[in-house]
């Protein structure tokens, strides 16, 4: 089913907003939230663990 698309006009009939159901509004204001490679929603913390984890990791296959 196709998206509707509404407009907020002024009293000139020019168009000044639109109003989107909230999926569209989800989808267009985070793309990156669909994306699975994407670390979105994760914290600081998270991502100092995962990045620290990244790294011990490196360093071990790295020396053989």
């Amino acid at each position: 089913m196709p998206e509707s698309v509404r407009y907020i006009t002024n009293e000139s009939g020019e168009r000044v907003g639109v109003v989107l159901d909230l999926d569209v509004y989800q989808r267009l204001a985070n793309p990156l939230a669909l994306d699975a490679d994407c670390l979105v929603g994760l914290s600081v913390d998270e991502l100092r663990a995962l990045a620290n984890s990244r790294i011990v990791y490196w360093r071990a296959s790295s020396l053989g």
